[in-house]
């Protein structure tokens, strides 16, 4: 068997890396170990298993390709390497049961390891590089900065980003959609960390206009240099996606400097053509000014505090959802490098 030949070879820190591998396919599964024993008919014990997942002990071959099979798992899960991602992070609105947190966290390992798996096919390099790596943030005016200069040097211009997730994916950064419907989770971003490459996770079920933010949110956990001293990241990183979307010469020429009020009709025609929520563009317009603390207050409590969803209050008409994964799957199908139907299986775990 093929995984019997590749850990013969196995070295302690190579099963102590297996031995994660068993508890993210267990975990992706959301089974316990006493399932796991029961679904491949006892064939070693729940202790046994235990050991594989802390490293102590070396399963063979058979017990591999097993698992593999019940699990439904990728031809590669196992004999290839596959990153880690420990410390994983998801932003949450209130918080989940721990079952699903982990769930969701190993459905997200899995899915930027069968992404790696599928550029390593076509030796692909990545074209990753962090403009901002030299720029220290410690006020919202280096994180307005540090917005601009990102623009300039992607050249995006002071406009609207139509396609957020093609220029995110044509810098390098892979996006993975997590189709998770508790909307409490929006997403997640890392570092590959033998790679120095990052991804983005987000919920797919999510509005675009909620969807592009976060993007633009991660982004900014990404590339800005906050240190431990930054009083909040997370504002610092929400600060950062207002200013990516809507830049302040773009809300200065459709708002004006200093208003007392604004219509809904202008709220609407903005987020139509910017792909940026209600909520976001009266935020931004409070952080430049524009609009007082006051009035800021009322918008939210007589508007939109009372629909959330911002329904009836137009869309963004682009989908603007990541391809980059289905097109290299496409070709490496093409070229002959899989096939069709074995990339299936993949599938069901993304």
């Amino acid at each position: 068997m093929r995984n019997k030949a590749y850990f013969c070879k196995m070295n302690n820190t190579k099963s102590t890396h297996i031995g994660k591998l068993i508890k993210t396919a267990r975990h992706l599964r959301g089974l316990s170990m006493d399932d796991l024993c029961h679904l491949i008919g006892g064939c070693v014990s729940k202790q046994t298993i235990s050991n594989y997942e802390r490293g102590k002990s070396i399963p063979n071959g058979y017990f591999l390709d097993l698992i593999q099979s019940v699990l439904c798992l990728p031809p590669h899960f196992f004999s290839e390497s596959q990153p880690i991602l420990d410390d994983i992070e998801l932003r949450f609105r209130g918080k989940p049961p721990v079952k699903e947190l982990i769930k969701l966290k190993t459905i997200i390992q899995t899915s930027v390891s069968s992404y790696l798996h599928l550029e390593t096919m076509l030796g692909l390099n990545n074209r990753y590089g962090n403009p901002l790596v030299a720029d220290t943030i410690a006020c919202n005016n280096d994180v307005e900065f540090a917005a601009s200069k990102l623009r300039d040097q992607w050249r995006l211009g002071d406009n609207a980003i139509p396609y957020l997730c093609s220029q995110l994916e044509y810098r390098g950064v892979r996006i993975i959609e997590i189709d998770f419907g508790d909307l409490s989770f929006d997403g997640m971003s890392g570092i590959i960390k033998h790679l120095e490459q990052p991804f983005i996770a987000i919920n797919k079920n999510s509005t675009v206009e909620r969807r592009r933010f976060t993007l633009a949110h991660e982004l900014g956990h990404i590339l800005l240099h906050l240190s431990d001293t930054t009083e909040n990241k997370e504002k610092s990183c929400n600060y950062f996606a207002g200013a990516f979307l809507f830049p302040s010469s773009a809300i200065e020429y459709e708002l004006g400097e200093c208003r007392k009020s604004i219509t809904m009709e202008e709220l609407i025609s903005i987020k139509e053509r910017y792909g940026i929520s209600i909520a976001a563009i009266v935020h931004r317009a409070y952080d430049l000014g524009i609009i007082d603390r006051r009035y800021y207050d009322h918008l939210y409590d007589d508007w939109i505090n009372k629909n959330r969803m911002e329904t009836g209050w137009g869309e963004y008409k682009i989908p603007d959802i990541p391809r980059r994964y289905e097109q290299l799957k496409a070709r490496a199908i093409s070229e002959g490098i899989v096939e069709g139907e074995k990339e299936e299986v993949e599938i069901t775990i993304l």
